[in-house]
């Protein structure tokens, strides 16, 4: 009897250490100090719906990383709460540079400044990692609203108080405050429309849903190219080099210039050399050609910076739109 029990109790200690052993095996094995970064595979966030500016870069970044690497880099879109959903998990993420944001920076620090209680500090919880695109916005309208340039505009929202309807990417966005000014310049009202990003808002301009909108040239410069959408201005404070038959809006009424700043960021103590290294191969794609006419191809610019100058631009911009939100006085929850 005391050797039959001596003997299962043995068994059972064998069985939880095999199990023990399979449950470490399960587990994916961590990088081991001295490796080469990347050594396993890399996800971007987009807090965006995909087809967005922020989606075209990441992916963009990511195919061309994919090619020298030799580790996947993958696109997740986590969207939700204007884009705080997907930043504030990678703000949250370990910060060991395998996992990183893409994202609109000026949208960003709008949704820092205007939301009552934001889940994390943009500030102090992401640091800077490299800027990689700018798109100036663009005024858009469907071609069946008889309209044909900016004047023409604030006089049909003048005679139909609030019946346009104004297609905006989120509440709170850089479009959104661009909506705002624009109203104010016009003396005029009309009905905004909220949607989960660029790529949603300017699918129902071109389906005819929402009359008009502000937008990055990431998402409207294709549907001006094949006829689908009428640019009435861009937001730039010099005519665009990939349109130059287009107004800027200082020609026409006035306003600010504004647009997208698509940048890549990561959690707090990401190390230097992570972070050299991302900045590194951001600069060396944004160089190349074919990167470049990419780019052009949504109305974009390559643009470089380095991560000291990126994050003090981060502070800037918080600094920008916080003004903007409080003269706006826009609140978000």
């Amino acid at each position: 009897m005391e050797r039959a029990f001596k003997q299962g109790r043995w068994l059972l200690m064998l069985m939880c250490c095999a199990a023990g052993a399979a449950g470490v095996a399960a587990q994916p094995a961590a990088p081991a100090p001295g490796q080469v970064y990347p050594a396993k595979q890399v996800r971007v966030i987009v807090p965006h719906a995909a087809g967005g500016g922020s989606d075209t870069v990441a992916r963009l970044l990511a195919a061309e990383l994919n090619k020298t690497w030799g580790q996947q880099v993958i696109v997740e879109n986590r969207v939700g709460a204007g884009g705080l959903i997907g930043s504030e998990f990678v703000a949250r993420a370990a910060p060991d540079g395998y996992t990183l944001l893409v994202n609109e920076i000026g949208g960003l620090m709008i949704r820092m400044s205007a939301h009552g209680k934001p889940p994390f500090d943009a500030l102090k919880d992401l640091t800077a990692v490299g800027m990689v695109a700018y798109g100036a916005n663009a005024v858009v309208t469907h071609p069946s609203i008889p309209v044909r340039g900016m004047k023409e505009l604030f006089a049909l929202a003048g005679a139909r108080p609030g019946a346009l309807n104004f297609a905006v990417p989120g509440m709170g966005s850089v479009a959104h405050l661009a909506g705002v000014e624009l109203e104010q310049l016009a003396g005029a009202r009309w009905t905004y429309i909220p949607y989960k990003g660029g790529a949603p808002a300017i699918v129902d301009v071109v389906s005819g849903q929402a009359d008009f909108g502000v937008n990055g040239m990431f998402s409207v410069f294709p549907h001006w190219k094949s006829g689908r959408l009428r640019i009435l201005a861009v937001a730039s404070r010099e005519r665009h080099p990939s349109a130059p038959e287009l107004p800027t809006l200082a020609e026409t009424v006035g306003g600010s210039a504004s647009g997208s700043w698509q940048g890549v960021v990561a959690p707090a103590n990401v190390p230097r050399e992570i972070i050299a290294r991302w900045n590194n191969e951001i600069a060396r794609i944004n160089a190349t050609p074919a990167m470049r006419e990419r780019l052009a191809a949504f109305g974009a610019l390559a643009e470089t910076m380095a991560p000291q100058a990126m994050q003090q631009f981060l502070a800037s911009e918080h600094a920008r739109w916080a003004r903007m939100v409080r003269a706006a006085h826009i609140k978000l929850d």
